[in-house]
């Protein structure tokens, strides 16, 4: 991927440019009209944006319009997916979480210089931020918590009692923990963007991402066997077998439909979104709970 592009988006006249195109599309007088800097520096902009494929121009008349250049997204997910989709970058590997830290710690890099002194880490649910972090903190956390994650999941089945059950779901299982590795890794892209200045609705974007998540990990959480570390871990699913089965037949549905809720409810207005948010959070977890202790519940009561 060409170095321009991190280069273009480093400035911030020129995201505000990006801002204002995704808008509609514009011309270079309807562009400098929104920036008290001469004509000339909005040309130069402009024109490093059309270097780095960032926007594309059409002429009509006169006058050459300016929008922005979606292929260069495509483009983005194309690098990340060719060296994701398999061998020991892949979704599926035991070292995927390295891979997603060195990524972070690569915008981190990029992004310190540009940062103020202190970042915003930490929202109130109406998106107002509440908690902040000096700038090294709030780029330091995130990668070293991917990296001491993947040591954890790596570690989880070599002392884990019913360790040898692992074997039977391995690929699920690394799934769901780079999973959360990635939620992690967008997340910390999410603090930088707004740290940088975009206009970032974390109160739903962040909604919008655990939903997603949900319906992931609800995908699979019918292959997870028995163990003592990842699924519905409750008193009764551990005791016996075919309650953590079925429980987690019903908790793989749960999840999915309880994430598709999430994730419509970021899309709501805020007099629907917020209850409808708390509400699914907490009915999600209980029913599998709920579910466990009835099914160990009624084996307890039909044991001869």
């Amino acid at each position: 991927m060409d170095d321009s592009l991190f280069r273009a988006l480093a400035d911030p006249t020129r995201r505000k440019i990006l801002e204002l195109l995704t808008e509609k599309d514009r011309t270079a007088g309807e562009i400098a009209e929104q920036f008290p800097i001469a004509f000339a520096s909005v040309s130069h902009h402009l024109g490093v944006l059309k270097a780095a494929d960032l926007v594309a121009t059409e002429r009509e008349g006169q006058f050459i319009r300016y929008r922005l250049n979606t292929t260069v997204f495509q483009e983005v997910v194309r690098y990340f997916m060719t060296r994701f989709a398999g061998g020991e970058t892949s979704m599926r590997s035991r070292w995927f979480g390295l891979v997603i830290a060195a990524v972070a710690v690569a915008m981190s890099v990029w992004a310190y210089p540009q940062l103020p002194p202190t970042v915003a880490t930490h929202w109130s649910l109406n998106g107002t931020p509440d908690g902040f972090s000096s700038r090294l903190g709030a780029l330091a956390i995130v990668p070293l918590v991917l990296i001491v994650m993947t040591a954890v999941f790596n570690v989880l089945p070599k002392v884990d009692p019913r360790g040898e059950n692992y074997t039977k779901f391995l690929s699920s299982y690394w799934l769901i923990a780079n999973a959360v590795i990635v939620f992690l890794l967008v997340a910390h892209g999410m603090i930088i963007a707004a740290g940088l200045g975009f206009a970032i609705k974390i109160d739903r974007l962040m909604p919008l991402g655990i939903g997603l998540l949900f319906v992931f990990l609800g995908n699979f959480l019918t292959r997870v066997e028995p163990n003592w570390f990842v699924g519905i871990r409750t008193p009764w699913t551990l005791s016996k077998d075919t309650v953590w089965r079925r429980t987690h037949t019903t908790g793989g549905s749960v999840f999915v439909i309880g994430g598709l809720v999430l994730a419509g409810a970021a899309l709501l207005p805020r007099g629907a979104f917020l209850p409808l948010l708390i509400t699914t959070i907490v009915v999600v977890p209980a029913i599998p709970i709920v579910q466990s202790y009835v099914l160990w519940k009624r084996e307890q009561h039909d044991r001869p």
